[in-house]
């Protein structure tokens, strides 16, 4: 859901169609169709669908209506041109070139080569046609336990082809190693273990200062060196045998790009806990957390449908049963009416005015929104309290982050021009070109 501190930078990028849920993604033949460009940069259909396919409500989108699904796809389009603002500032910026960031990258092409290689170790296993056909004939109708053998028997023959493997590229790379240097409490610039293509010093892989008592020290860091130095052989061996990653590392560069910016930029806006406790005591509705209620609902397309559902459930039927044969709500009805705990104010104005008069275990009469007519119920409360600056100490931290993020992204759009391409359904047409809202 989109927050409410974003709402200015949305409504001034934003245009009415979207706004109003009016978002359809084109057909797939329409692939690289450009939704919104961005400074020089186009953000395409293709990549809101990958980021609609990644997302964590991904699972759900089939279980809800096509205003649903425009909305999420509005707020996910934003969430892109958001990121290439940022992406663009960063650049402009220069934070590409700092070494922080650029270790960064070492590290995370290093991880990649590992895996890359490893994996390739592990698959150059091959189960003996002879073995394979006894699997088969064993766990013949059983896909299931075939391949749990064949999984089982790849692993006991990995760890010894590891560790022969590893030998030999220490060998090659006349790799030294010095654990006893870690004995001591050993400075940043102590070299740990060297190779013909590196030099490890203790800072490059010294435990976090939060973890490094002696006891964990001594306990993990000699393990940890050992995980290093196989990492960087293996990585090597993968570069010496033609493995590149080059393309990842470019999109993972392009993603944390905006990470990167964002975190410098809560620096200068949360500079210490001063801040935080004054923007706490000018924002006291932080502090309140409001009446939260567990309701129960059924939706129909019309009121006296609903009219006529509330007098069977006042005769003595089931709410949840009507609900899970009878509402027009799917995910209401795969829960059979139950819509768990939901925060006062969350739902359509309507419903609120009916849900602040609705005693617990009342039916209620039904209630018209933009979704149908609902019949609710509150099964149970939990009032309403307020919460000390201790209590929420992070929750503020975030509602001031996301308040200057706001205000930095309506600048930054501004600087980079924001400009919209967007499909528009038929039915919201008149909306698209008057800029009002279809009713």
């Amino acid at each position: 859901m989109i927050r409410m501190s974003q709402k200015k930078h949305l409504q001034s990028i934003l245009p009415a169609t979207l706004l109003l849920g009016s978002l359809c993604l084109p057909a797939p033949g329409y692939g690289e169709q450009i939704l919104a460009t961005v400074g020089s940069e186009h953000i395409t259909a293709t990549q809101l669908s990958l980021a609609m396919e990644s997302a964590p409500f991904a699972t759900r989108i089939p279980s809800m209506d096509e205003d649903q699904q425009a909305q999420l796809r509005g707020n996910m389009l934003v969430r892109l041109v958001d990121a290439e603002l940022l992406r663009q500032e960063a650049l402009a910026t220069g934070m590409d070139q700092e070494a922080d960031f650029k270790h960064e990258l070492v590290n995370y092409r290093t991880s990649l080569l590992y895996r890359k290689y490893i994996q390739g170790l592990r698959d150059s296993i091959v189960i003996p046609d002879e073995t394979d056909g006894s699997m088969k004939q064993r766990y013949k109708g059983n896909p299931d336990a075939l391949a749990a053998a064949r999984s089982t028997y790849v692993s006991k023959r990995f760890k010894p082809l590891k560790e022969t493997r590893f030998s030999e590229l220490r060998k090659r790379y006349k790799v030294a190693e010095y654990p006893d240097r870690l004995e001591t409490d050993p400075a940043d610039d102590t070299i740990v273990a060297e190779g013909s293509f590196f030099t490890l010093r203790y800072a490059d892989f010294k435990l976090p200062a939060s973890a490094r008592t002696p006891a964990e020290r001594a306990a993990r860091e000699p393990d940890r060196l050992g995980n290093f130095v196989e990492m960087m052989l293996a990585a090597q061996a993968a570069r010496d045998s033609g493995v590149t990653v080059d393309d990842e590392v470019a999109a993972y560069r392009n993603e944390i790009l905006p990470q990167a910016l964002i975190r410098k930029k809560e620096r200068e806006w949360v500079p210490d806990e001063a801040a935080l406790r004054d923007y706490f005591q000018t924002h006291p509705q932080l502090a309140n957390v409001p009446e939260r209620r567990h309701v129960v609902q059924l939706v129909l397309a019309t009121c006296d449908e609903a009219q006529s559902m509330r007098k069977r459930i006042l005769a003595g039927e089931s709410l949840f049963e009507l609900a899970s044969e009878y509402s027009t709500d799917p995910y209401g009805r795969k829960q059979a009416g139950d819509m768990g705990w939901l925060a006062a104010g969350s739902g359509y104005p309507a419903l609120e005015d009916a849900l602040k008069e609705l005693k617990d275990g009342e039916i209620s009469e039904p209630v018209k929104t933009p979704r149908g007519c609902h019949i609710v119920m509150i099964q149970e409360r939990q009032p309403s309290r307020q919460r000390g600056f201790a209590d929420i100490h992070d929750e503020v931290r975030q509602a001031l982050i996301s308040e200057h993020t706001a205000d930095y992204l309506e600048q930054l759009a501004k600087k980079y021009p924001v400009k919209w391409n967007l499909p528009v359904r038929p039915d919201k047409q008149t909306a698209a070109e008057t800029g009002t809202t279809p009713r």
